[in-house]
């Protein structure tokens, strides 16, 4: 069975992000391939819409979803509780408030991208997830845009939070501090589409770059 399953290519699909190897590797994890159920830490499913064999996959850390078509999170992606890294774009059928709170399910979850989900607003479930590192609300594409107004202030109390984006959103509000908060505990940020109330906010905007270091969003 293994000799028919498993190529010298294989070996290196665990580097590779296509969306086809995505669905091969769930292939391979069907029948319990130790090469793959072992060493597998990254898989890309984009597109992919049957996700048995995923809970085969427990010593995954990163997992990318694009445009599935989820209404719902895979149940067998609760089985990865190694999971630090999260990707869910263009997949906005999914009720993002209970994704939220699904997603406490994941301790050592530091890193959540939700990319052109057509959102609206940040989901206020999004407050249980205080640990997070990396938070992204980038729009890639011109499809399924998000439409980010408004920063809520409890992003504020994240202590963990090293990078926050919301790059292509049309941002209206923001909290009075966030230029101050960005300062001390932020190492990357985008702002998007805001437009400054004054000289002394886009100053203060820009010096977090020119003169605290901080970086624009890395694509990722």
């Amino acid at each position: 069975m293994q000799d028919t399953l498993l190529t010298n290519e294989d070996f290196d699909l665990y580097f590779s992000s296509s969306n086809y190897n995505g669905a091969k590797l769930l292939k391979l994890a069907r029948h319990n391939l130790a090469i793959v159920i072992n060493k597998l830490e990254h898989i890309d499913l984009s597109c992919v819409q049957n996700f048995d064999g995923l809970e085969q996959l427990t010593q995954l850390k990163e997992v990318r979803f694009f445009d599935n078509k989820l209404q719902e999170l895979p149940t067998q992606l609760f089985a990865l509780k190694n999971l630090e890294k999260l990707y869910i774009r263009t997949n906005p059928l999914l009720d993002f408030e209970q994704v939220c709170l699904q997603l406490k399910s994941f301790p050592r979850l530091k890193e959540l991208y939700l990319e052109n989900n057509a959102l609206e607003v940040v989901p206020n479930n999004l407050k249980h997830l205080p640990y997070l590192e990396h938070l992204r609300f980038n729009n890639r594409q011109f499809r399924l845009q998000n439409e980010i107004r408004e920063i809520p202030s409890f992003l504020l109390t994240f202590r963990q939070l090293k990078a926050l984006h919301f790059e292509k959103n049309p941002i209206q509000q923001i909290p009075s501090n966030l230029f101050d908060f960005a300062q001390q505990q932020l190492k990357e940020f985008t702002l998007g589409n805001y437009a400054f109330n004054n000289g002394l906010e886009a100053k203060a905007y820009l010096n977090l770059f020119k003169v605290h270091g901080l970086k624009t969003c890395q694509d990722n």
